[in-house]
């Protein structure tokens, strides 16, 4: 995919403050090599997601780490809900959001958080969260972007491309309304949603067992809550 739009350098992102950040630009990043080697930890033990270890890494890596939480609760200011918690890897020829964006609307209605393998790569496409950019339900999970609605044009002035390279990993805490592509790596997504957009999303499952439940009900708290479900 060509990048060749203006961009803005990491610098200039990470010099703001990420609430700052994505508010302007519709994104917050950050290398982390720590969080990278969690995340290949994560993908050679098979991604368990659905397991006391997968409840854990998203406890640590996401509601215990306070440039996240205090974004997620800065931002949304009352309650928020955790709804997400999957992987996404490389389709470097297609861009895709998480939602779109309504008319009126100001603020997202969701954040996601993105924990970047080592060896990642992405474009972000700054401003696009403030677009209508028709996006529609993919077969990957998300909502792609026709690559026409991402150009720079009078129409769309504030649409600017930015290349992010993660080499040694990081995270990223995105407007859901906000375009990206991810080039290479992988993606460990987390996602918070106010309560009126949690309610299309679908439910978490996990298998119906004590030592899970209780992982779960030390997740939740006054502010973020969480949307697990144990079948019977």
């Amino acid at each position: 995919m060509s990048t060749s739009k203006p961009m803005a350098s990491t610098t200039s992102l990470l010099a703001e403050s990420p609430q700052k950040s994505i508010l302007e630009d519709g994104v917050f990043y950050a290398e982390d090599p720590v969080i990278g080697k969690r995340v290949d930890d994560f993908a050679q033990n098979g991604f368990p997601f659905r397991t006391e270890e997968g409840l854990d890494f998203c406890k640590v890596n996401a509601l215990d780490d306070k440039r996240i939480r205090n974004v997620i609760e800065s931002y949304f200011n009352e309650w928020s809900c955790l709804g997400l918690f999957k992987v996404f890897g490389p389709y470097p020829s297609r861009a895709y959001s998480f939602i779109n964006r309504m008319e009126e609307e100001t603020k997202a209605q969701a954040l996601i958080v993105q924990l970047w393998s080592r060896g990642s790569r992405m474009v972000y496409y700054s401003g696009s969260h403030l677009q209508s950019l028709n996006a529609k339900p993919a077969d990957v999970g998300l909502l792609e972007i026709p690559l026409d609605r991402l150009k720079r044009t009078e129409e769309q002035p504030s649409i600017k491309h930015i290349e992010v390279d993660m080499k040694d990993g990081g995270l990223a805490i995105l407007d859901g309304r906000l375009g990206f592509t991810i080039v290479q790596g992988k993606a460990i997504t987390i996602g918070f949603a106010v309560r009126e957009e949690l309610e299309h999303w679908g439910k978490m499952r996990l298998p119906n067992v004590e030592n899970l439940k209780r992982k779960v009900a030390d997740m939740k708290s006054t502010t973020i809550g969480v949307n697990f479900y144990f079948p019977e």
